[in-house]
């Protein structure tokens, strides 16, 4: 009898064990894909900041390529050539064009904007179309709205990320995005700085619900590929975690924490070759 109570103990106690490192295993894999999940949002909102920033200084012109080979198209397909009259619709086509951070695009993403971006009050709404980054397509409804006071709040519904390995992320997210740096430099976009603040819930690839909440101010340079200051805490059903970007330099590492120990993450892509 003893020796079975044994044999019974210490098949629990591997059993155990194994579930822990499992259970850390998955978490840090979860921590590595919201970095990957924040990296390509804020890919889509950077080329929002830019393309919009760039029409209305041309006077929302109808068509630019923004490369010899019509990679990467913007077309203002509604209230053209007029920087006052809103609303517009712009709209950039990707065929396997490769950003200056190394990422590459397919699809089309739709900005419908109804006043000047600096205008309190003024919403953008983005919407995919077969879009992908570097095969992990991207879908949902992102709206932006300006608050006032440098202040956006901005609001991701139905998101959803299937990764180019088939796995599926889903996403509903409320953030305030506050503009801390570059705003007296108009004609200017990568001195541009912002602070993030706020959470995430969706179900992730192993099927949990998850729960993200920001701690520590996300810090997103216009002229930098990644994060590069901040804190996520990760709930991921009964587990739970944190990811961290470092403290403000530009560069693409971060940590991620499971259960007291750290797990180092490598951010993708590069940062601009003229930065």
């Amino acid at each position: 009898m003893k020796k079975r109570l044994l044999v019974i103990v210490s098949a629990a106690i591997i059993l155990s064990a194994v579930s822990c490192k499992k259970d850390s295993e998955n978490l840090s894999e979860i921590a590595e894909k919201e970095a990957t999940i924040n990296g390509l949002f804020n890919d889509v909102q950077n080329d929002m900041d830019e393309t919009i920033e760039e029409k209305e200084t041309s006077g929302y012109a109808v068509l630019k390529s923004l490369s010899a080979e019509n990679q990467r198209v913007i077309t203002v397909t509604q209230g053209a050539g007029d920087s006052t009259t809103f609303p517009k619709t712009l709209k950039i086509e990707y065929s396997n064009y490769t950003s200056p951070e190394g990422r590459i695009k397919n699809g089309s993403i739709t900005f419908t904007i109804t006043g000047k971006y600096r205008n309190t009050g003024t919403v953008i709404t983005t919407s995919f179309e077969n879009f992908s980054i570097d095969g992990n397509k991207i879908e949902g409804t992102k709206t932006v709205t300006n608050t006032g006071n440098y202040e956006y709040t901005v609001v991701i519904a139905n998101g959803k990320i299937t990764f180019a390995d088939g796995g599926i992320y889903t996403r509903t997210s409320t953030r305030t995005r506050k503009w801390i740096a570059g705003y007296d430099t108009p004609r200017y976009i990568w001195d541009d700085q912002y602070e993030i603040m706020g959470s995430a819930t969706g179900v992730n690839t192993a099927g949990d619900n998850y729960n993200h909440t920001i701690s520590e101010a996300l810090l997103i340079k216009l002229n930098c590929a990644w994060v590069s200051k901040g804190k996520i805490n990760l709930q991921a059903g009964i587990r739970s975690g944190s990811i961290n970007y470092g403290m403000g330099d530009c560069d693409n590492q971060a940590v991620a924490t499971v259960n007291g120990k750290d797990y180092n993450i490598t951010l993708r892509g590069r940062n601009r070759l003229n930065n």
